[in-house]
């Protein structure tokens, strides 16, 4: 059945719901209603304008904001408990209830769209309840319990309808009628989640009937009628720390009852004034205080509800602003007990999105709590929180807000301080300062305090660059140490002024820059100060000026550089560039025939297995001889990475001395024209004696000459150059000078270069009748004799000794190589720069009564020299090669030429790329 016309939505005020037809019926009835029954009283405290439309519904979320329903401005109403306005939730056609589920999501019912829509704060719309629009005859009050079920009057259809937390519909309970669990008009309804009940107004019928969860019918109270305990007509209601409050528009009154249904006192009576109600709506609570939607009046009344066991929290919101990256100062709490003298247990929670520190979660009445929130990594904007007081069943939310702002801004320069080092009459230097800030550009200047800066610019903008130079007046200051400050000001910034200390120390001295080619070079320097250093690049700054000398270490695989001598000026830098030239692994051989008579000056060309890879005469017609073969060294006298081959005559009479210089495939690169006055050929050495890159060549030569009745013949050692492949004359000196007498004819001395002292400059060696001596070169190439020696090996007197010279034992050092006979087989003997033995002798060959010819260089890739030995020029002998390392073991045996070549043969090691 449908509620009597006389009850119907049609005939209501303008509120548009909810109100009697005959209002002047209620004028002539209002009472005075705001005696206090048994242990309730409330008082009026304030209240929260509505001016923007009448409030019907009203609800709190446990952050202690309450949202208001003005059905006319078509709008749900925010404000904090303290009065101040939130915000309003916009787009409903005619909001006539509202609740808050424990998300924060709002549940609006429309009385026109027949619908409860769930929106978020901001007003976005989640869902609906089931259909949505038409889902309901009029939602005229909504619910929603702990379990998350939402329950809302459908005040047309006389029924509670209850849905999932998802809007699903789940069942109904009620009914037209006046029997228990029956209803007329249902209107407020309200979830005592504490005893899992709820609690329905029945409006026409003048009770509230309470019911379990699941819509089973308990219990009602109240009866239809004016005063204590009576209910004209109820619309609102609402369930707290177990009591009842019940709006009662005709009585304009709130009416509070245990949930037993025993009446306990009214609240509030009939007016316009403060505290004064005029068709209340609905109610309320949120700690201890008792909020009301005044209909009529329209506003929202505040009470006081004064309760032994309450507490009174004091203020209800606190208000932080700090800087980003900065906390607010503590502010407190104030937590009494409603009744003076009271000590109450109380206890707190923290919600909130940002820290919220507390000095205290929990106490007695009366306490002060600190709260210091902490905004570490908060931008720039405004952070709310909560912390929710709780005594004896309810709770008194306190709203934490806390406005951050961008700190003021902040000037920052760095580097904090600048240090110069100056070389007196040297290049000034110069650095730079960052200059910047926080929260936007800042407009700065800069000085200085000494005239020996200059600063790049007066002023600028941040982000920007100072750069701080020293000028020419730092050339004219003393030897010492100098300061001076650069400011920086930004007016109004944090950290302005700026000052940088400078630092000045002026030095008489230069500087050094070591280059070379190998990461693990490494050096030593002497000179008015010791040091040391390594690598591809190395700089020192501040040395003392004077002469100095650098000397490098050995590296394995390659070549020392040479020591030399350097000048350090104050103000000027040194650089000094050396190359570690490899030590390449040979990987040819070039041979020629011995000094026999009926040799030719054939050269070949062989590979590492003794394959011939070209052969050429070293001698081409027109000929000097085709007589006593020849000699041949080999060396990479252009760069190029493969060995050139150098040649000279054998060892034989009428032979001139000669240089003819070959590519690998006998293509002719330069030569040296026979020189008159010589004889027996020449000996040969090639390698670049100063360590600069060009190769030179020492030639032996014996030139004859006649005074009266003797005949003179003097040995002579000549330094050529290589330039563009033309040989150039840079040097010569003599090492002997005898008359000849009967024996043996004069031979030119046999040549070796290596660098036996490790200095980085090749030493000459030189066997010369069973002699051996070193002779060192200065920059001009100017030859000094450093030490000579002979019965060094054992052997027959006056045997000629052969020489070469390479780093056999991987010391750095290269060695003195000799090659002599016993008169019973060839050996090869090892010596220091010194001419000291180093070792054991290798046996070359067997049953050979000269020496062996020898060579040497890197065979196996080892960065240590092997020994390559020729058979010596005795009848007999062929042209058998061996190459043997420093244990004496062979590593490879080869003939280079058919076995009707006797007289044994010269060879070199060499590489081809």
């Amino acid at each position: 059945m449908k509620p009597k016309a006389s009850f119907r939505w049609g005939s209501l005020r303008k509120a548009g719901f909810f109100l009697f037809f005959a209002a002047v019926f209620l004028m002539m009835h209002a009472q005075s209603l705001a005696a206090a029954t048994g242990q309730f009283t409330a008082t009026f405290r304030s209240s929260i304008s509505t001016a923007g439309g009448d409030p019907v519904r009203i609800a709190a979320d446990d952050t202690g904001v309450l949202y208001v329903a003005a059905s006319c401005a078509g709008k749900v109403h925010k404000y904090y408990q303290d009065g101040s306005f939130a915000g309003s939730i916009n787009g409903f056609a005619k909001p006539v209830s509202v609740a808050v589920d424990s998300s924060h999501r709002v549940y609006v019912g429309d009385f026109i769209e027949k619908s409860v829509r769930v929106v978020n704060p901001d007003g976005q719309t989640l869902f609906s309840l089931g259909k949505g629009k038409g889902e309901f005859g009029m939602p005229g009050a909504i619910a929603i319990a702990s379990n998350g079920s939402v329950y809302v009057t459908d005040s047309f259809s006389n029924v509670v309808k209850v849905y999932g937390s998802d809007g699903a519909y789940q069942f109904s309970f009620g009914g037209y009628g006046t029997n228990p669990g029956q209803m007329i008009f249902p209107t407020g309804i309200t979830s005592d989640d504490a005893n899992q009940e709820i609690y329905v107004v029945d409006y026409t019928n003048g009770r509230v009937e309470v019911f379990g969860l699941d819509g089973t019918f308990k219990r009602s109270f109240g009866s239809f009628g004016s005063g204590q305990g009576k209910l004209t007509r109820p619309q609102g209601i609402h369930v707290s720390a177990g009591r009842v409050y019940v709006a009662d528009s005709y009585q304009s009154a709130i009416e509070v009852f245990d949930t037993s249904g025993t009446f306990l006192a009214f609240a509030g009576q009939f007016g316009t004034g403060d505290g004064s109600l005029k068709i209340p709506m609905d109610v309320t609570t949120i700690g201890t205080n008792l909020f009301v939607s005044n209909t009529d009046n329209r506003r929202v009344e505040v009470f006081d509800i004064v309760d032994p066991q309450g507490l009174t929290i004091t203020p209800l919101a606190l208000a932080f602003s700090a800087f980003q990256n900065s906390n607010p100062s503590p502010q407190t709490i104030q937590v009494n007990p409603e009744v003076a003298g009271g000590q109450i247990p109380w206890t707190t929670t923290v919600s909130s999105p940002f820290n919220i520190g507390i000095d205290q979660t929990s106490g007695t009445t009366p306490s002060v709590v600190t709260v210091t929130p902490n905004t570490a990594g908060l931008i720039a904007g405004t952070y709310t929180g909560l912390i929710t007081f709780s005594a004896n069943g309810v709770s008194y939310p306190v709203n934490v807000t806390v406005i951050v702002q961008q700190p003021l801004p902040q000037l920052f320069v760095s580097p904090g301080s600048i240090s110069f080092s100056h070389q007196k009459d040297g290049d000034t230097a110069s650095t730079s300062l960052s200059v910047t800030s926080t929260n936007g550009a800042l407009q700065w200047t800069a000085t200085s305090t000494a005239q020996w800066l200059d600063l790049s610019a007066p002023s600028g903008t941040t982000p920007g660059t100072l750069n701080v130079a020293l000028n020419q007046n730092a050339n004219s200051l003393a030897e010492g140490t100098y300061t001076a400050t650069v400011t920086v000001t930004a007016p109004g910034a944090v950290g302005s002024p700026a000052d940088i200390e400078v630092k000045l120390s002026v030095l008489v001295a230069g500087t050094i820059v070591v280059n070379t080619n190998l990461e693990n070079a490494s050096f030593a320097i002497s000179g008015p100060e010791a040091l040391s250093g390594s690598g591809i690049s190395w700089t020192e700054a501040d040395v003392a000026a004077g002469t100095y000398t650098i000397q490098f270490d050995f590296v394995k695989g390659y070549r020392k550089p040479a020591t030399r001598s350097f000048e350090v000026k104050t103000g000027k830098t040194t650089t000094i560039d050396v190359m570690y030239q490899t030590m390449k692994t040979a990987n040819v051989i070039v041979a020629a025939k011995g000094p026999a008579q009926n040799n030719d000056d054939l050269v070949r060309v062989l590979d590492q297995t003794g394959a011939p890879i070209t052969e050429f005469h070293a001698f081409p017609r027109p000929r000097i001889t085709a007589k006593y073969g020849a000699k041949v060294v080999m060396a990479d006298i252009d760069n190029d990475g493969t060995s050139e081959i150098i040649a000279v005559p054998g060892e034989g009479l009428g032979n001139q001395a000669a240089i003819n210089v070959f590519r690998q495939d006998g293509t002719p690169l330069s030569s040296l024209k026979p020189i008159s006055g010589t004889s027996y050929g020449a000996g040969i050495a090639a390698g670049d004696i100063l360590g600069d890159g060009q190769y030179e060549v020492a030639m032996s030569m014996v030139t004859m000459s006649k005074s009266a009745r003797t005949t003179v013949a003097v040995n002579t050692v000549v330094i050529y150059q290589f330039s563009g492949f033309a040989l150039t004359e840079k040097a010569r000196f003599d090492i002997s000078s005898a008359p000849v007498v009967r024996g043996p004819a004069p031979m030119p001395a046999n040549l070796a270069f290596g660098d036996l002292n490790g200095d980085g400059v090749l030493e000459l060696i030189v066997s010369l009748s069973g002699e051996i001596s070193v002779y060192a070169f200065d920059d001009t190439l100017g030859a000094t004799l450093l030490t000579s020696a002979s019965g060094l090996v054992p052997g027959p007197a006056q045997s000629r000794l052969t020489v070469s010279s390479g780093d056999t034992d991987g010391d750095g050092l290269d060695e003195v190589i000799v090659g002599y006979t016993d008169g019973v087989d060839s050996y090869a003997a090892f010596f220091d720069a010194d001419l000291k033995i180093k070792g054991s002798a290798v046996r070359m060959f067997q049953k050979e009564r000269t020496a062996p010819n020898l060579s040497s260089m890197d065979w196996t890739g080892d960065g240590t020299a092997e020994v390559l030995a020729g058979q010596g020029p005795e009848w007999g002998n062929d042209s058998t090669l061996r190459v043997y390392d420093l244990q004496g073991t062979v590593l490879k045996e080869i003939r280079a030429f058919d076995a009707s070549v006797k007289y044994g043969v010269n060879a070199a090691l060499g590489v081809k790329e």
